[in-house]
């Protein structure tokens, strides 16, 4: 039986309210269906010309995904032209069938989960101290041998797919990661203290250089990209 300790929801509360994200739970361990390991390609413009995997939602209420729960899909909004997006934190979290938990030295039990072959890159600044994972994302890097196929969103509709082939390295897909608190977390007195002193920023997640990972640089498959649809995006 799954304990889930009783700091977790304080902290959980004061996580969400630093950034002005729901909390949500998510108990049960969710497994995506199998296309999503065929990790869908797309670049929205205007959220730095990044190239993202499985994008929940490429345009404005629109949401193309099954690759994340619903528990935190019901949550996550993204606003493309701002370059910027809002996440739940979700409490008690059981990461995904598969995907990678990271802990680092944080506190209060507090993880993010990225999906499988996908490694964790924290925020260059912090926006959250409460929730320090935010605004980081989860990356993975491209073969140069590799052609992808990138499907272009402009902020209100498709606009076009290309074949691609990454010639700098490093190159890299970005994914979001999910983060909160444990359920199988266990308080220590040590813990409970940290949650509570811990400071909040109370801003929304940025999808720009500060969510880049830290091992291989930021992208440059964006610059790339640009320069091959600069003729098919003059609006």
């Amino acid at each position: 039986m799954v304990v889930v300790a009783s700091p977790t929801p304080a902290a959980a509360a004061a996580a969400g309210a630093g950034t002005g994200a729901q909390v949500a739970a998510l108990t049960t361990t969710f497994t995506a269906p199998p296309q999503c390991t065929q990790n869908h390609l797309t670049m929205l413009v205007g959220a730095q010309e990044k190239i993202w995997i499985n994008e929940p939602v490429p345009l404005p209420n629109s949401t193309l995904s099954s690759c994340y729960p619903t528990e935190w899909l019901d949550g996550y909004s993204s606003v493309v032209s701002k370059s910027s997006s809002m996440a739940p934190v979700m409490s008690p979290l059981v990461c995904p069938s598969g995907w990678n938990t990271e802990s680092s030295t944080w506190s209060s039990g507090y993880i993010a989960c990225c999906a499988s072959d996908f490694t964790f890159a924290a925020p260059t600044t912090i926006i959250d101290h409460k929730r320090p994972a935010y605004g980081g994302t989860c990356y993975s890097n491209f073969d140069l041998t590799q052609t992808a196929t990138v499907t272009v969103y402009n902020d209100v509709e498709l606009s076009t797919t290309i074949a691609w082939v990454p010639t700098t390295t490093p190159a890299q897909a970005y994914a979001h990661p999910i983060d909160g608190f444990a359920a199988d977390y266990t308080p220590t007195t040590t813990a409970s203290s940290a949650a509570e002193s811990a400071d909040s920023a109370g801003t929304p997640n940025s999808d720009d250089d500060s969510s880049a990972p830290r091992l291989g640089g930021n992208s440059k498959a964006a610059f790339v990209i640009g320069c091959l649809l600069a003729s098919l995006m003059a609006w």
